[in-house]
């Protein structure tokens, strides 16, 4: 992470601020939306074959891939945890990879991060669940946010709570609270479509506990950090 940071223009400096982070971070995100970008264009013109073959969604997977190779992408750079398409679920390898990967030593120590990955699981399941037709846009990008919410908690938790690096820890914990955040304000905006009446009854509770909870761990770290504890 510090070895991308300095090739992206900030000074070979430990001691980061939260607003030297967010700006790195932001860099960051500009690229991974191109990526993101590619795949919805790729799937609107050559759509996932929902009832062909394995063989034939393994092609569309492997020509996808392609895609996104000769336009600069990489699994080292991988900023696509979701390869969601309209009406389609993960890929089932890539779903096996995900539940057999093992959590990073002390994750499941962090409260913030056991009930962001509890409400992720709950939520994955009632998405599957749903019918195809109910599967459009709206609910893939509801979903992609809240499953970056223990994503972020996790790559912040990677970093370290050592003082020199704590800064970089509280602004993915941060991010994890933006996306509770414009999780729970699509859920109070769509509260009234039918289709989300039940994610709303579901889900909006929890994510307003959830918020409030990486909310106090936000100003945890910050304390932590005040204190130079590591």
């Amino acid at each position: 992470m510090a070895t991308e940071a300095h090739a992206a223009g900030f000074p070979p400096d430990d001691h980061w601020s939260e607003e030297q982070w967010e700006a790195f971070l932001a860099a960051h995100d500009a690229h991974a939306r191109r990526f993101v970008d590619l795949v919805f264009y790729f799937a609107t013109k050559y759509p996932r074959p929902l009832r062909a073959t394995e063989e034939a969604r393994s092609a569309w997977r492997r020509a996808l891939h392609r895609f996104l190779e000769q336009h600069g992408w990489s699994e080292e750079i991988n900023p696509l945890p979701l390869l969601w398409t309209k009406g389609a679920e993960r890929d089932d390898d890539r779903l096996a990879a995900e539940e057999a990967a093992p959590e990073p030593p002390g994750l499941l120590y962090v409260p913030a991060y056991v009930e962001a990955a509890d409400l992720w699981d709950q939520t994955i399941a009632w998405a599957h669940s749903l019918d195809v037709s109910e599967k459009d846009l709206k609910l893939v990008t509801w979903c992609s946010r809240v499953s970056q919410i223990p994503a972020f908690i996790e790559q912040g938790h990677n970093i370290g709570y050592e003082k020199e690096v704590l800064a970089g820890n509280i602004a993915y914990v941060k991010r994890a609270l933006d996306a509770a955040n414009e999780s729970l304000e699509q859920l109070r905006i769509l509260k009234h479509t039918p289709a989300w009446a039940d994610a709303y009854t579901q889900f909006y509770e929890p994510l307003y506990e959830l918020r409030n909870t990486i909310g106090a761990y936000v100003q945890e770290l910050r304390q932590r950090a005040s204190l130079g504890i590591d």
